[in-house]
């Protein structure tokens, strides 16, 4: 359980650096915006972490009682919580953008460059709710070798990929259309993962 577990947070961690460094060739005024939308966005998904550590903690429970309907039943509740409220902020966050950026900063370059990845990741949300929450069922049946599968194929295989090729042509907007590709990516193979119940028969 442990060492995928360990891999998959490497290989995270160091496609995230690898994707960053590509926002940052961008200039100061590019990052700052990524950096600021970011912190937008956070107001999103972590309520939306929170979801996923109880998805964690009630699949295990379930399944430590010899119950895997109940594991799977309580983590798609907390799926679909996590999907109404990171959606309602989705769609305050296309439509606030501006004004959820401008509490940060009062650089209106700064905020123009923000304003369209923060709108592009609302379209996100509740793939990132559903990649989140999962996932987080996933781990807490011990099926960690598929999430770190899904996470590394959507890091490095899409997102990091995809980044570098579109940071030419469209910037900062490029970057984020390669999180949001990224962030489906994710989502609907932790979705299918979890649909195929092959984590209730993981002996730990």
């Amino acid at each position: 359980i442990g060492l995928p577990a360990g891999a998959e947070q490497m290989l995270m961690r160091i496609g995230m650096m690898t994707y960053v460094t590509t926002v940052a060739a961008l200039g100061t005024q590019a990052y700052a915006a990524h950096q600021l939308a970011l912190q937008g966005e956070s107001i999103s998904y972590m309520p939306g972490f929170c979801f996923a550590v109880a998805a964690t903690t009630l699949v295990g429970q379930g399944l430590g009682a010899g119950r895997p309907d109940r594991s799977r039943r309580d983590a798609y509740l907390a799926q679909r919580l996590a999907l109404l409220f990171m959606s309602a902020m989705g769609v305050l966050f296309f439509i606030f953008a501006r004004q959820i950026l401008d509490v940060f900063i009062d650089d209106p370059a700064v905020i123009a460059l923000g304003i369209w990845p923060l709108r592009l990741v609302a379209f996100s949300q509740p793939a990132l709710a559903t990649m989140m929450v999962l996932s987080g069922g996933l781990r807490g049946a011990g099926d960690t070798r598929a999430t770190l599968v899904v996470t590394a194929a959507g890091l490095w295989l899409v997102r990091v990929p995809l980044a570098i090729l579109l940071t030419g042509p469209l910037g900062l907007l490029g970057a984020w259309i390669a999180m949001g590709v990224d962030l489906n990516f994710r989502g609907v193979g932790m979705f299918l993962r979890f649909r195929s119940g092959k984590w209730a028969r993981v002996r730990v």
